[in-house]
């Protein structure tokens, strides 16, 4: 280490020299970031974040010890991010939702004795509180079920402090509530995720007006939970609404318009509408291959629900190679061993079921589980 580095670093520990404050290990940070905050940039925020400056708070480590440290960031105000230098300001590690939700988290190796650089930073031109912490060693891993359950508890605590704090109209509490209510429904618990969809909803059309983006994702969010329920009368003319808009906003070849053509169909072919459903998936197919190529996993995700429209129909000699394709899609991108494939697997064993094809049904099946 340099003297005018090994300098900055006992002003750091000393708390003087007007550097940026001392992390201490296990002991939480907390801080606010204001629009007085220095702006920072990197090569990767220049790339993926450009709605808004990215301001932060800086802050200093010193590790006592070679070895493993994981720095984490939560706020439930903002996204946020982290950025790891080292003593000449170069970047060694950075990071976005890296922790639960939006919060990050760098785990990185550090050496005794030498001084480093975080930045804790707010994206999209967010500001509020904010907690960081220095931990030693690496963070132990987690089974699925455990991370849901504490990404749920996590996303149950950011609508109670931005109710508390942006009041419960705000436009950031309606993104809170309906983040809460989709982990909800991926969980199965649409009695509980569907009020707070529909509080979302209107939140958003108050605030923003019925014609906003930001209302078109409510629209489909909360048709796409009714769709489960079997509420096919109710959830399509949300459906429709939301196309309108993400047409209009959008336009008629965004890949977000055409998930809402892929969900509307599947709805249609619940009511029987074959004809309409097929048009729809028609165009939806068109615009992620246009749009995305003919080789992304959203791609190949549509050409299932296409095919599956076509089984239902009992169309499956137009089906079969629809799934043939989205299986290969999944193993070629994701690989043999993603959950999308095995999905992909089933989808296909399904269809030569249906077939009388049981022999080869079977082996799909015996791969997939």
């Amino acid at each position: 280490m340099n003297i005018a580095a090994a300098l900055a670093c006992w002003l750091a520990v000393q708390g003087g020299g007007g550097e940026p404050p001392l992390l201490r290990i296990g002991v939480v940070t907390e801080s606010e970031i204001l629009d007085s905050d220095p702006r920072v940039q990197t090569e990767a925020m220049d790339k993926g974040f450009t709605d808004a400056p990215v301001l932060a708070k800086r802050f200093r480590i010193r590790a006592e010890a070679s070895g493993s440290y994981s720095i984490e960031l939560r706020s439930y105000l903002f996204d946020a991010y982290l950025v790891l230098r080292d003593e000449q300001g170069k970047v060694l590690r950075e990071d976005d939702d890296g922790l639960l939700g939006t919060h990050a988290r760098i785990t990185a190796d550090l050496e005794r004795a030498k001084c480093y650089e975080i930045e804790a930073c707010a994206l999209h031109g967010e500001r509020g509180v904010f907690e960081l912490r220095l931990v030693a060693g690496i963070p132990s891993s987690v089974s699925a079920i455990e991370r849901r359950a504490a990404e749920i508890e996590d996303a149950n605590r950011t609508v109670e402090v931005r109710e508390r704090k942006l009041g419960s109209e705000h436009p950031d509490t309606a993104t809170s509530l309906n983040h809460l209510a989709s982990l909800l429904q991926d969980q199965g618990d649409f009695g509980a995720a569907r009020p707070l969809f529909a509080r979302a909803l209107a939140i958003r059309e108050t605030v923003v007006g019925p014609k906003h983006l930001d209302t078109a994702n409510s629209l489909h969010s909360l048709a796409s939970l009714l769709q489960d329920q079997g509420d096919i009368a109710a959830a399509r003319p949300l459906y429709e609404r939301a196309l309108a808009i993400y047409e209009k906003d959008l336009g008629p070849e965004h890949p977000d318009t055409a998930r809402v053509l892929s969900n509307l169909a599947t709805l249609l072919h619940g009511q029987g509408d074959f004809a309409a459903a097929r048009s729809l998936d028609e165009r939806a197919l068109a615009i992620y291959e246009r749009a995305l190529g003919s080789e992304h996993p959203d791609t190949a995700r549509e050409l299932s629900n296409f095919a599956s429209g076509l089984k239902h129909q009992g169309d499956f000699a137009a089906a079969r190679p629809l799934f043939e394709r989205a299986l290969a899609i999944y193993e070629k991108v994701l690989g043999p061993e993603d959950p999308d494939t095995a999905r992909g697997l089933n989808d296909l064993a399904d269809l030569l079921e249906a077939q009388a094809d049981f022999a080869a049904a079977r082996l799909l099946c015996e791969r997939a589980l």
